[in-house]
């Protein structure tokens, strides 16, 4: 189970309450971060891993969107 994910935040992030789909996305966000990471290569030709963020905000924004859209029994 992923930590700190609950039913009661589901029920309360399904509902609407921003902060709770907040924390939720804030708990899925070291996988999102790592989905949206690619090596980018510097002026000199250094490597370094870098973050999509455009990628990033479309998968949170895609999130949130689930969690809206989600039934709870």
């Amino acid at each position: 189970m992923t930590k700190g994910l609950n039913y009661e935040l589901i029920k309360k992030a399904v509902s609407g309450d921003e902060v709770a789909i907040n924390k939720i996305v804030k708990i899925y966000e070291p996988y999102i971060n790592t989905l949206v990471s690619t090596k980018l290569y510097d002026a000199d030709g250094n490597e370094f891993i870098g973050i999509d963020v455009d990628l990033q905000e479309y998968l949170k924004t895609k999130l949130i969107e689930i969690i809206l859209k989600y039934k709870v029994a």
